[in-house]
């Protein structure tokens, strides 16, 4: 009986019946894996946007905190408030490529 069942399956018929499925189905998963690498790119793309935005809000700050040295340098006609400056968040450039 198993013999008559596997020998109705490779009938040529069959076969030929069964060609749209499984044509439909590569086609399927074609597509899914298309979508699938497409949302990948997507949520790289939007996890870099996130950590862009993230830098460019410390940037007020950090443009806020230079101004203040600079203003207490101008003022004070001071080496040491330079210094400061300098080794203020704002001299150190890594902080703005920081999240």
């Amino acid at each position: 009986m198993a013999a008559t069942r596997l020998k109705a399956l490779l009938h040529p018929a069959f076969m030929l019946r069964s060609m749209p499925l499984v044509v439909a189905l590569a086609i399927s998963c074609v597509v899914t894996y298309e979508f699938n690498a497409a949302a990948r790119q997507a949520h790289v793309m939007v996890e870099h946007s996130m950590t862009a935005l993230a830098a460019m809000d410390k940037v007020p700050s950090l443009l806020q905190d230079a101004e203040t040295g600079q203003r207490g340098f101008v003022i004070t006609e001071g080496r040491r408030l330079s210094d400061a400056l300098r080794q203020s968040s704002w001299g150190d450039r890594t902080q703005l490529a920081k999240p």
